[in-house]
């Protein structure tokens, strides 16, 4: 993917978050994956660090009606596809 608006269209994210990760991804990256290593309270990466690895699961999900911000995620539809969806 080329460019951050390309990046905003296709994750649904601020252009200026996309522009911010951009510019922290190569320490993000050195960063060791450790319990205390996290965004602090108020760091403007934080609620995109925790949106990403959720974008790529909302799609893959079948219910008709997919609402998700932030940490809230709503399902609506057939039964049987919302059963599926949970599972």
């Amino acid at each position: 993917m080329h460019g951050n608006r390309a990046a905003e269209r296709q994750y649904s994210v601020a252009e200026l978050s996309v522009r911010d990760w951009r510019k922290a991804e190569a320490t993000l990256q050195t960063l060791p994956l450790r319990k205390q290593v996290s965004p602090q309270q108020g760091d403007p990466l934080g609620s995109l660090l925790f949106c990403l690895p959720l974008q790529p699961i909302l799609q893959s999900l079948f219910s008709a009606l997919m609402l998700g911000y932030l940490d809230d995620i709503s399902l609506g539809g057939a039964t049987p596809m919302g059963a599926e969806d949970v599972k």
